[in-house]
């Protein structure tokens, strides 16, 4: 996808590449009105599969919304867990918007790439951050079966996986195209990783200790802002 945005850019500009995605934006949000149901008005979810889904403590549409009340705010951040999920959540996602903004822009002004050198090198990163995400999440099952406390095994794989993005540094001794490439793909996909990972628990952690009735409330001060 990258390289087909930055030829967008390099051939029609920003404001196209503004519509352009923008455009796509909106076509996805018509067809997800038009297709997407709640469990209990889907024309293929028998009342088994619906009574399943109620056992295991999921809303299947016909609870009725809960009030907001804007004391449920303070009691939330009186937990020091709804503290750590959202630090957590805020670092996370940090390293995203790094990439996503200060990696282009480094490989067309400091390493002087053409545009759509720049769309094809950026999505290496991304690539290799897709197997590091099986990889975490393989890594992490493994240890599990093997014995692992559950502790141990989310944690481990988050803490390598950081400790493996500070190879980032690296990139300021090498003058090779080829070698910064790679660096920064190692980085990134040991960065992303755990914060795949990382947003896997956080939200299952979220749905496990939220109040059933707060739970709508909790996920967006769970994100980044």
């Amino acid at each position: 996808m990258s390289p087909a945005l930055f030829w967008i850019l390099s051939r029609f500009g920003w404001r196209a590449l503004f519509g352009a995605a923008g455009g796509i934006g909106v076509a996805a949000a018509f067809v997800f009105a038009r297709q997407y149901r709640d469990p209990a008005d889907h024309p293929t979810v028998s009342g088994s599969e619906l009574a399943y889904v109620a056992a295991g403590g999921g809303d299947v549409g016909r609870t009725a919304p809960a009030g907001f009340k804007p004391g449920q705010v303070r009691e939330l951040f009186r937990h020091r867990q709804m503290w750590g999920l959202c630090i957590g959540q805020y670092a996370v996602y940090s390293t995203f918007v790094f990439f996503l903004t200060w990696f282009p822009t480094y490989l067309a002004t400091e390493r002087h790439m053409d545009w759509i050198r720049v769309g094809i090198f950026t999505a290496l990163p991304y690539i290799a951050g897709f197997f590091g995400i099986l990889f975490a999440g393989w890594w992490s099952d493994l240890m599990l079966a093997g014995g692992t406390t559950l502790n141990v095994a989310r944690k481990l794989p988050v803490i390598a996986g950081l400790v493996g993005a500070s190879t980032i540094a690296a990139a300021n001794y090498v003058e090779s195209d080829g070698v910064i490439i790679a660096i920064l793909s190692v980085a990134w996909a040991s960065a992303v990783s755990p914060s795949r990972l990382w947003w896997g628990m956080s939200m299952s952690a979220t749905a496990v200790k939220a109040p059933r009735s707060s739970l709508a409330l909790i996920i967006p001060f769970n994100v980044r802002r």
